[in-house]
């Protein structure tokens, strides 16, 4: 079981360090307009970005479903923004376990929080979801690792394409 969980979690860290990393010059620029967003208050002040990409992917390993769900915004004004939902499901024992990692970065400073569905320092929800694209909303108390300063995200909402 461990084992699974250090193998989810380099696949969650690999895919977040992947979208973070993503310049502005890239492909992801082909996806502009209104119809893809991620908006947010960090520490009272307004963020948003018009590209935003959702990644899928779903495995399954040993009786257990995984679906893993990243948005990453990827032109904001002031770094950027990504969110990953990690679910998976035990089909031998039908549990069922969802984790997340939610962070900011901007250049390589990061803030950061990972957490399960009855932490209350923060959420991302998704509300609404189809073949092309996923939408929802979050909030979350980032802990910068390096200097333990902390970055409060607020009224978050999205809409990105998959």
């Amino acid at each position: 079981m461990k084992r699974r969980i250090k193998k989810i979690s380099y696949l969650m860290l690999s895919l977040i360090i992947l979208l973070a990393s993503c310049s502005k010059d890239e492909s992801l620029n082909t996806i502009t307009g209104d119809a893809y967003f991620l908006t947010c208050k960090i520490d009272g002040e307004d963020y948003t970005s018009s590209i935003v990409v959702a990644t899928v992917l779903k495995s399954v390993f040993d009786e257990v479903e995984q679906e893993t769900i990243t948005i990453a915004s990827a032109d904001g004004q002031d770094g950027r923004i990504f969110l990953s939902r990690v679910k998976e499901l035990n089909n031998e024992t039908g549990t069922m376990k969802i984790n997340y990692a939610v962070g900011r970065t901007t250049g390589k400073d990061t803030w950061g929080s990972s957490f399960e569905d009855q932490d209350t320092s923060a959420e991302f929800i998704i509300t609404s979801e189809d073949d092309s694209s996923v939408e929802g909303t979050f909030f979350f108390i980032g802990t910068n690792r390096e200097d333990n300063s902390i970055k409060n995200i607020t009224e978050g909402k999205f809409r990105a394409k998959k």
